[in-house]
């Protein structure tokens, strides 16, 4: 079996996100292996694992080419902000509860999720 170029697995890509596309209009028509690199990096973020091990995994020599996935998603910032409510901040309005609130906060686009 030979190994497939990175332009026929461009290629495939391309014509499967295409199809995708029509089905889930969330999916870009036009996908790239670096979103796919960028994508599970995020999610093993946000599923917890520290950035170093995440570094290592996608062979960067230089941490810091590695923090550009450290972008906090909207659940993270809930978290977060949940983790450091006190009394005091508990008897006022919670703006940070609402999802299109943070994201308009933080800067995050809101990704709808298929039921």
């Amino acid at each position: 079996m030979n190994k497939l170029s990175q332009d026929a697995i461009s290629l495939r890509l391309k014509k499967y996100s295409s199809m995708a596309c029509i089905v889930c209009n969330e999916v870009p028509p036009n996908i790239h292996c670096h979103q796919l690199r960028h994508s599970r990096a995020t999610h093993l973020l946000q599923d917890g694992i520290q950035i170093v091990p995440i570094s290592r995994l996608l062979g960067h020599a230089n941490l810091n080419t590695t923090m550009v996935y450290a972008i906090a998603s909207i659940e993270m910032v809930t978290e977060a902000l949940a983790s450091i409510e006190g009394e005091a901040l508990s008897k006022q309005p919670r703006k940070w509860k609402n999802p299109e609130s943070i994201a308009k906060l933080c800067n995050l686009k809101m990704i709808k999720k298929e039921v």
